[in-house]
């Protein structure tokens, strides 16, 4: 089975993620932001990380700077998040998702990246 860490400070958005991915048969664990990520992705392992992009202490996009730079992590595909557009990054996401979507984009956009 698929492992997805699902990384958001908005706990209902989170849990509605998370319910929809295992009702598709997924393995999802939580994070409530981008350092307790970071800290689950050195100590287990995940095929997909998907984040909100505005949190607390560490944002989505200093999350997968630091996926990306960190050689055990930085192959798992990562899809952001977020209610306003993709800024202009050094370090592009496999996937972008534009809140709200809904249950269909999440999971083409899943499946996408876990082919």
């Amino acid at each position: 089975m698929k492992r997805v860490l699902v990384v958001d400070d908005e706990f209902e958005l989170a849990s509605s993620v998370e319910a929809i991915l295992e009702d598709e048969g997924f393995i999802v664990k939580s994070a409530g932001d981008g350092l307790e990520a970071f800290d689950l992705l050195q100590t287990e392992e995940f095929d997909l990380v998907i984040s909100d992009v505005m949190m607390p202490r560490c944002d989505g996009y200093q999350l997968l700077e630091k996926i990306r730079k960190e050689k055990k992590v930085k192959g798992i595909p990562v899809i952001l998040m977020s209610a306003a557009q993709l800024k202009t990054i050094k370090v592009k996401p496999d996937n972008f998702l534009k809140k709200p979507f809904d249950i269909d984009t999440l999971i083409q956009a899943v499946e996408k990246c876990i082919k």
